[in-house]
C-alpha cells in the first residue's frame, strides 16, 4: 500500500550496518536498537483507515512514527527544523526508513500525520472558553483551617479512575494502541 511499506527484517537489516559505524553516538545506536526490538507494521494496517484509497501513495505511517520518536529523543524544537535536518543527514532518513534525503517528507506531511494520529477536528478536547469553577468557601472565623477531605474519599476516586475503561469515542485512542505496541 505505501511506497516505503514497511518491513521489520528490510528495516533492521538496514539499520545494523548503522551500529558497526564510528561516526554514529552512542545515544542514537541506543535508539536504533530499540527501534529494531519494535514491530512497527501495525502501526501501517492501524493508521491505514485515516487515508484515501485514491490520490498519490502515502508515505508509511510506521516511517513517520519513527520520524517523529527520533525527532522527540534528538529534542528537535520543530517540525520544520526536523525536516531540514532529515533532508540534510542521510544518516536520520535511513533510521526512519527512507532511502535517501530526497524522499523524505514535506513538512505538511508531518502535520497531517499528527491529524492523523488525533482523530478530532478541533486540536483540543475541550472547548477554549470554560465555565468558571465553584470556588470553595472559607472556613468561617479567625485562624480556621479548611476542612479536610473524608478518610477514604481521594483512595475510592482512584480507586474508580483506575478500573474505568476507556470510552472508544476518544481522540486519543489510536494513540494508546500504538503506544501499546511498545509496551
Amino acid at each position: 500500500m505505501y511506497p516505503d511499506s514497511f518491513c521489520q527484517s528490510a528495516y533492521a537489516a538496514s539499520l545494523r550496518e548503522f551500529l558497526s559505524h564510528r561516526h554514529v553516538s552512542k545515544k542514537l545506536k541506543k535508539f536504533i536498537r530499540a527501534i529494531m526490538s519494535i514491530d512497527l507494521a501495525p502501526v501501517d494496517q492501524l493508521l491505514a483507515e485515516t487515508y484515501s484509497k485514491f490520490g498519490p501513495r502515502p508515505y508509511a505511517p510506521s516511517s513517520m512514527l519513527i520520524a517523529c520518536l527520533l525527532a522527540a529523543f534528538l529534542k528537535v524544537p520543530s517540525i520544520t527544523d526536523w525536516v531540514e535536518r532529515l533532508r540534510s543527514d542521510v544518516l536520520y532518513a535511513r533510521i526512519c526508513g527512507w532511502r535517501d534525503c530526497r524522499n523524505v517528507p514535506a513538512v505538511g506531511t508531518f502535520y497531517n500525520f499528527a491529524t492523523r494520529l488525533w482523530n478530532l477536528d478541533s486540536p483540543n478536547i475541550r472547548p477554549h472558553v470554560r465555565p468558571k469553577k465553584d470556588v470553595p468557601k472559607a472556613p468561617h472565623g479567625k485562624n480556621k483551617k479548611a476542612d479536610t477531605p473524608e478518610d477514604g474519599k481521594v483512595a475510592e476516586e482512584l480507586a474508580h479512575w483506575r478500573n474505568a475503561s476507556l470510552p472508544a469515542g476518544e481522540p486519543y485512542i489510536r494513540l494508546l494502541r500504538i503506544f501499546q505496541l511498545f509496551l
